[in-house]
């Protein structure tokens, strides 16, 4: 019988509503969470919080072009945050909020098992 391919990773586990009450403290905004993830009672969602993301290293019409690993957030996913946070747009997806906080170094990136139950 073959092994289970698996590897192994640090997850931090989280509960719904401890997640969207710190969202709340740290933005000064509500955060839904469950309609984020679109949840449902003993929903489990894994989410990452990055610190890097990967870019073109040139036009990505030019030959040989090639995605790299950029430091620093996204900068879409910054300005739709930022955007938010100043009450402006509709509430970036949770991966964007946990990811702007690790960048800040707020939280630990990496992965983030978020646990629904009410």
């Amino acid at each position: 019988m073959q092994a289970l391919k698996y590897t192994p990773e640090v997850v931090y586990i989280v509960e719904h509503r401890d997640l969207e009450a710190f969202i709340a403290e740290r933005y000064g905004l509500p955060y839904d969470l469950t309609a984020d993830l679109e949840s449902v009672n003993g929903s489990e969602h894994l989410v990452r919080a990055h610190v890097s993301h990967r870019a073109w290293d040139r036009p990505y019409e030019d030959d040989g072009a090639q995605l790299v690993e950029q430091p620093g957030p996204e900068p879409s996913w910054s300005r739709r945050v930022a955007a938010w946070a100043a009450g402006q747009g509709a509430a970036p997806p949770v991966r964007m909020l946990l990811s702007d906080l690790a960048w800040r170094g707020v939280l630990p990136h990496g992965a983030y098992l978020v646990t629904v139950s009410w």
